[in-house]
C-alpha cells in the first residue's frame, strides 16, 4: 500500500488483475467478461471504498450459494469496460451513463447487479457509503441521474429484466447513518427508487430475504426479495 491508514491496522496486500492475468482468465474459464474487467492499478485513495464493494459483492454471492430460489442475472462493477480503447467514460464503462451534455447529468453506480426469481427479474444499483462525503452531498449527487436514468428507461441498457424499474441500494457503515441519508434522500425526485441498509446487516444470512432494507419515507424494513409465493421486488 502507498498508505497507511493508523484505524486499520497493519497494511495488507491488494491485488488486481492484470491485462495478461485476465487474458489467461478468459480463456482457462471459457468466459470473455474476463476480457472486459478494469486492469488498471487502484488509486489508493479511493482503495477502501473499492475493498468494501469487493466485500458487498463476496457477500452477495455467499448468499446465493445458501439457496436455489434466486440466481445472480449479472454484475457489472464501476470499472468494467465495453470499449477499453474509448477515451469518453460513458463509451469506455459499462454502467456510467451519460444522460445528457448540457446541463452534463450522468449516472455512475458503484456497481449494477441483476437478480432472478422464478421468472420474474429486477435490475439494482449499488452505491456504497463510507461516511467520507457530506449527506447533502450525496443526496444532491446522486438522485438526478437515478431520476432520469427512470424516467427513460435507460437501465434497461444494463439488463434486460421483467421488471420496468430498479432499484438503487444504499449501504451505509452504520443504522444511524443509514437513516440520516435516508431522510437527505426523502424529499429528493425519485425517492421511491432508493432503499438504505446499514453494511453491518448485509450478510450472507439476511441479504436475500431479511428485513434490512428502509425505504426513504418509511420506517419499516422491507427484503430484498420476496420468495414465492410473492414473486420478487
Amino acid at each position: 500500500m502507498q498508505a497507511v491508514n493508523p484505524a486499520a491496522g497493519s497494511p495488507a496486500p491488494v491485488y488486481f488483475p492484470t491485462r495478461r492475468g485476465a487474458e489467461w482468465a478468459a480463456a482457462e474459464y471459457d468466459d470473455e467478461r474476463y476480457l472486459h474487467v478494469c486492469v488498471k492499478t487502484p488509486d489508493w485513495t479511493h482503495l477502501l471504498h473499492w475493498l468494501g464493494v469487493a466485500e458487498f459483492h463476496v457477500r452477495l454471492d455467499q448468499a446465493i450459494a445458501r439457496q436455489d430460489a434466486v440466481s445472480l442475472l449479472g454484475w457489472y462493477g464501476e470499472w468494467d469496460e465495453v470499449n477499453p480503447q474509448a477515451q469518453k467514460p460513458h463509451e469506455r464503462y459499462r454502467i456510467f451513463t451519460l444522460i445528457r451534455e448540457k446541463p452534463r447529468l450522468v449516472c455512475a453506480p458503484d456497481a449494477a447487479f441483476a437478480l432472478v426469481v422464478d421468472s420474474h427479474s429486477k435490475t439494482y444499483y449499488l452505491e456504497y457509503d463510507r461516511n467520507t462525503s457530506g449527506l447533502q452531498q450525496i443526496a444532491n449527487s446522486k438522485t438526478p441521474g437515478y431520476a432520469a436514468l427512470a424516467a427513460g428507461r435507460l437501465h434497461t441498457r444494463h439488463f434486460e429484466t421483467t421488471a420496468e424499474s430498479f432499484t438503487v441500494l444504499h449501504f451505509s457503515p452504520s443504522p444511524t447513518r443509514r437513516d440520516l441519508l435516508r431522510k437527505s434522500i426523502a424529499s429528493k425526485e425519485g425517492a421511491s427508487l432508493h432503499r438504505f441498509a446499514a453494511f453491518t446487516d448485509w450478510t450472507p444470512e439476511l441479504a436475500l430475504t431479511g428485513a434490512i432494507f428502509y425505504p426513504a419515507d418509511s420506517d419499516d424494513p422491507q427484503p430484498l426479495v420476496r420468495l414465492p409465493k410473492g414473486g420478487a421486488t
